[in-house]
């Protein structure tokens, strides 16, 4: 995300949060919402965006890689590795799933 890269956080969120107020159902915002959450450190507001994507369309790989990596930042190694072995078994060619769930793996007891 570019306004990610630029620290425009701000001017980010109010555009998806206008568009999800436009339309509540829209994947694409909650997912660009989680990845800035994200970004920012704040997991709790991120993956609370990807539940909701998650509740509607439990099959969305996007939404189990983002979940993946919120649960690789709180340390939640075996729901992180659940995650990211749905991502790289859908996505064989989709390298961040695999170093993401290596980072998972490192982080196993």
């Amino acid at each position: 995300l570019y306004y990610s890269v630029t620290r425009k956080f701000t001017e980010i969120e109010k555009l998806y949060l206008n568009l999800l107020q436009k339309n509540p159902k829209s994947a694409i915002a909650k997912k660009r919402l989680a990845e800035l959450y994200l970004a920012q450190g704040d997991t709790q507001t991120s993956k609370r965006f990807i539940s909701e994507i998650l509740e509607n369309d439990a099959g969305d790989v996007d939404a189990h890689f983002f979940r993946g990596r919120i649960n690789v930042a709180e340390n939640n190694s075996q729901k992180a590795f659940d995650d990211l072995t749905i991502v790289t078994r859908s996505r064989p060619q989709f390298a961040p799933g695999f170093f993401f769930l290596g980072v998972a793996c490192s982080k196993q007891d």
